[in-house]
């Protein structure tokens, strides 16, 4: 197995450490995790926290993300740096429109839905994942209907789809269940499906 090296900085960029090979050790995984736990033990500051318990596997990805916003907006000094840096910006006309306008209207491009799609392909949702977007959905279809195909017809197309799938296949029934299927089942199923 491949040994993952990481850049640990001696004294940390969030405490105003620098990029200089002098302030960089190179350490596996594990050392990079202990080494922020040692930090934070002994500054209390929670971007070592998040590091240690990101890089040990403590938190996943999507709660490191909510974790570092969560405590990077409560922090007044963080607050200030991020007022501080867009005093004095200015942005073009185009693009203030397109911020204004936001991506509502806007589709992702059949590429970008595929390699999403691909991306997801096999993975669960746990079961704050489920109730995440159970809440998302009553906010969206406040009159109870959760989901933007319910009670409308399957378009010509999907109708196609459906019929190629099904194509061939029979009801199968072993006095309990029904089962549509293109395999034939051993001799506790007969054909025919229960009402």
């Amino acid at each position: 197995m491949k040994i993952q090296y990481h850049k640990h900085h001696i004294i940390p960029r969030h405490a105003g450490g620098t990029d200089d090979p002098s302030n960089i050790l190179k350490v596996n995984t594990a050392m990079h995790a202990y080494l922020h736990k040692c930090l934070f033990e002994e500054h209390g500051r929670w971007q070592d926290e998040i590091a240690w318990k990101g890089l040990s596997k403590q938190l996943g990805k999507q709660d490191l993300h909510r974790e570092m916003i969560t405590k990077s907006l409560s922090n007044p000094e963080t607050r200030l740096k991020m007022r501080n840096k867009k005093l004095g910006r200015t942005i073009t006309q185009k693009h203030a429109d397109a911020l204004h306008a936001g991506r509502r209207n806007s589709k992702n491009s059949e590429e970008h839905n595929k390699n999403i799609s691909v991306a997801n392909t096999g993975k669960q949702h746990t079961q704050e994942g489920k109730e995440n977007i159970k809440l998302g959905l009553r906010k969206r279809f406040p009159n109870g209907r959760t989901s933007p195909t319910k009670g409308k017809s399957p378009s010509i197309h999907t109708r196609e789809i459906l019929r190629q799938q099904n194509l061939g296949k029979k009801w199968w029934n072993n006095g309990i269940i029904s089962k549509h299927t293109h395999e034939i089942l051993d001799e506790t199923w007969s054909l025919g499906r229960i009402k």
